[in-house]
């Protein structure tokens, strides 16, 4: 993967807006979207149980769990945010840089890391973690097994004796698909909205 460093993205616009041109890749394929999947119905609270199922197995750092309900084919991103001028036609979403770049493999090892290892050190003691997940849409696709979802998630942070939170706001593009009669989660891209995080890493999940 092509790298374009972010400290000379501030002082040195027009060179790496050149660079990024060259070097950006083509964002990930968009499921072509059919039906829209409307709310109330039971394959729309079908969507929002996984969701909330999803956010309350992260926040109880019961990642072992929530591993087993990605599929082995995951692709899980998070690009980059830039600022730029109303005037710029260039993207602020920078793929050519990712905050991480993952699949059902990395997770794993991520997952068991957090859960198993006593040497996590930014992880140790463990933050406190609350994920509040709305606007959520949900689209039919051209796959008859998988659905195209977008949601909205707003993760607080807090950790130790701090009294204060640290949070991450971002929009998550999801792939979700049917595996044995339940959804599981094949895609995620997660726009956060922030250029400067919010949090000091991502050990998390989003």
């Amino acid at each position: 993967m092509a790298l374009v460093e972010p400290l000379d993205r501030l002082h040195d616009g027009c060179r790496v807006m050149a660079q990024e041109k060259t070097l950006r890749p083509e964002a990930p394929a968009t499921p072509s979207l059919g039906d829209k999947i409307r709310y109330g119905s039971p394959l729309y609270n079908e969507i929002a149980e996984f969701y909330i199922d999803e956010a309350l197995l992260l926040d109880d750092n019961r990642l072992l769990e929530w591993v087993a309900t990605l599929t082995e084919d995951l692709v899980y991103t998070a690009p980059m945010r830039v600022t730029r001028m109303n005037e710029d036609p260039v993207s602020d979403i920078v793929r050519s840089v990712q905050h991480f770049d993952d699949n059902f493999t990395t997770i794993s090892l991520r997952a068991r890391r957090l859960t198993e290892s006593r040497n996590v050190w930014a992880e140790n003691p463990r933050a406190r973690t609350r994920r509040f997940v709305s606007n959520v849409s949900a689209h039919h696709t051209a796959k008859q097994d998988e659905l195209a979802v977008v949601s909205y998630v707003l993760l607080m942070r807090n950790k130790a004796e701090s009294p204060n939170y640290t949070f991450v706001t971002a929009r998550r593009n999801d792939v979700l698909r049917l595996v044995d009669g339940k959804l599981k989660l094949a895609r995620r891209e997660s726009i956060i909205d922030m250029s400067v995080l919010g949090v000091p890493h991502l050990v998390t999940f989003l």
